[in-house]
């Protein structure tokens, strides 16, 4: 059914609120388009997703590695920041919508209450959409549509509140996707098998952080050679091994010091340190302060 334009003083009052940026939690920025300047990222972070939203008219996004990826109305696309800054974006004079900026590391470590002790982390949204080669649009539709809905015509009195519970549910919408167990054709220079392999590699790790596996035991049992491992897995997930399973060990403990009253010492153990100090040092060098520091502050 096409919705047709209203124009009573509520729905003007409302209207006039799909406009600026608003800064909804740690790390989540909320930007409506195409007035807010904020999509001239100055300084693209790696670990950060952007979302982008079509209500009306289209919007173009072209690039100098891949063919230009147009998004119309009621379409979406999610991808990582640092792919997003070489992109001019060319909206047409009908476009309005929104940018949704998500933070990945500040997700997990300061997740908004109604995330609080789900599987929605950072690590968990960047496997889903950080690793994407190419800008992929999307219609939305079902929880996604209804999440992204309730992001435009607030009443004034009420907009912030709806934008952060709607932003909350977006991201669970987000979160909840199936990751497709291998892509449906080669990936850059690595072989389809190659990425399959890789992918058994991140579930297994993924699934057991409390061991440590050298890349020497992981090249033997997939048998792929280390530097080979090493380069199709950087490509596969856009961050060394080590650098990647770092995030989710970080995310993970966090989630645990939220969560649990567990000692430290015993968390380091569950998440892959052999000891207290060792999971100390690289906490906080991940977030900035210590585990016990973190569980104070939650």
């Amino acid at each position: 059914m096409e919705h047709k334009a209203c124009h009573c003083a509520c729905c003007r009052e409302a209207a006039s609120q799909n406009h600026g940026s608003f800064a909804l939690f740690p790390g989540i920025l909320l930007s409506y388009l195409p007035d807010a300047a904020q999509d001239k990222t100055q300084g693209a972070d790696d670990h950060a997703l952007r979302l982008y939203h079509c209500r009306s008219g289209s919007v173009t996004f072209c690039f100098e590695a891949q063919k230009p990826v147009t998004l119309h109305a009621g379409e979406l696309a999610v991808w990582r920041e640092t792919n997003m800054l070489e992109a001019k974006m060319q909206p047409d004079a009908e476009f309005s919508g929104l940018l949704l900026r998500v933070d990945l590391k500040k997700l997990t470590g300061q997740p908004p209450e109604n995330l609080r002790g789900t599987d929605i982390t950072g690590e968990r949204l960047f496997d889903l959409y950080g690793t994407q080669k190419t800008l992929e649009p999307v219609r939305a539709e079902g929880d996604l549509a209804a999440a992204i809905g309730l992001l435009y015509d607030r009443p004034a009195g009420h907009a912030f509140a709806w934008r952060k519970l709607a932003a909350q549910a977006l991201l669970l919408a987000l979160g909840e996707k199936t990751a497709p167990e291998e892509p449906p054709e080669e990936l850059g220079p690595c072989t389809t098998e190659q990425t399959r392999l890789i992918r058994e590699v991140h579930r297994e790790l993924t699934q057991n952080l409390d061991k440590r596996v050298t890349i020497e035991e992981l090249s033997r049992r997939y048998l792929m050679n280390p530097t080979t491992l090493k380069q199709v897995f950087k490509s596969v997930y856009g961050a060394s091994l080590a650098a990647h399973m770092k995030e989710h060990r970080m995310g993970k403990a966090a989630q645990l010091l939220r969560e649990t009253e567990l000692p430290v010492a015993e968390i380091a153990h569950m998440v892959g340190y052999e000891s207290q100090s060792r999971l100390t040092a690289a906490f906080k060098d991940y977030f900035g302060r210590t585990p016990l520091e973190y569980r104070k502050g939650h």
